[in-house]
């Protein structure tokens, strides 16, 4: 049921992973959660995931500096100077916070209502993987990730080469 939620968080972490060699944050992981949820709200700050889920690969293209995805198209925005998720609002305060007793994802799937100010858990992320590999072949869907993103990127740097 949310196996393209799922797969867009893989598909982030593994390009994260080759990028930076580190892991999603939970603000990131929660805005793949948001962005499923409100499929029409556009997405500032930490939108990694929220833009796999929106645009696939093509994020690739999008990706900033500060790891945000910035396409108006796919009303993904970057937060300047700032760290945190902000939901339907145009470069406003952040929303979306870690607190000791925050919402699990689980409890933002069920509870599909949008706070003036959201709280997650400081376990977030840990606990999304949990679910996934309880629902899907991690491994298989990380390594088919990698090769997927590896050979986009090699495209791009092959095009390049001959402009």
């Amino acid at each position: 049921m949310f196996d393209n939620l799922y797969t867009s968080i893989i598909y982030a972490e593994e390009f994260k992973k080759i990028l930076f060699n580190k892991d999603l944050s939970n603000l990131e992981v929660a805005g793949a959660y948001l962005a499923y949820i409100y499929k029409d709200l556009p997405i500032t700050g930490r939108n990694i995931c929220a833009g796999f889920l929106r645009m696939g690969l093509d994020s690739i293209f999008a990706t900033t500096a500060k790891f945000s995805i910035y396409s108006p198209k796919h009303k993904l925005y970057v937060v300047p100077r700032k760290d945190g998720i902000c939901i339907g609002c145009n470069y406003g305060r952040s929303v979306v916070k870690v607190a000791d007793n925050g919402y699990e994802p689980k409890d933002i799937l069920e509870s599909k209502s949008l706070e003036p100010r959201v709280l997650i858990s400081k376990k977030f992320r840990e606990k999304a993987i949990e679910i996934i590999e309880e629902t899907l072949d991690l491994s298989n869907i990380r390594l088919k990730a990698k090769k997927e993103i590896l050979n986009k990127m090699l495209s791009i740097s092959i095009n390049f080469q001959y402009i």
